[in-house]
């Protein structure tokens, strides 16, 4: 973390307005590393923009929560899910089968991180 933490003083190396940065599962950060964050956050280069995801917001700490945005992500319909699967299929010239975007579909659970995974997966056994 505080070798993470001597990038968000530099200048982006290209020429970009913003610097992103995305700390997913950051509820597995210790609270060491979640603090060191806090002073970062607060008194950090305008420039800086800090994403944090989390599937256990509750083990973020208090100081941390209260400085950030939440929103809550809501699983995919399975027609919207089955239409971001066929338009990724297209796109990549990928053929699929009906059924197998419908099975993808149900073990997915709504989360299209998941979905293309297991697309990916399938593409995969399939080449």
């Amino acid at each position: 973390m505080r070798e993470l933490r001597r990038d968000f003083w530099g200048h982006p190396m290209d020429g970009s307005k913003y610097k992103i940065y995305v700390f997913d599962e950051c509820h597995r950060l210790s609270q060491e590393a979640q603090t060191l964050l806090l002073k970062d956050i607060e008194d950090g280069h305008p420039m800086n923009h800090f994403i944090f995801c989390s599937t256990d917001p509750g083990k973020v700490i208090k100081t941390l929560r209260n400085r950030c945005m939440d929103f809550e992500f809501k699983p995919l319909p399975p027609d919207e899910m089955r239409r971001l699967l066929q338009d990724v299929c297209q796109k990549e010239s990928v053929k699929y089968v009906p059924e197998v975007l419908d099975e993808i579909v149900k073990d997915a659970e709504g989360l299209a991180r998941n979905a293309l995974y297991l697309l990916q997966k399938k593409v995969m056994l399939l080449t």
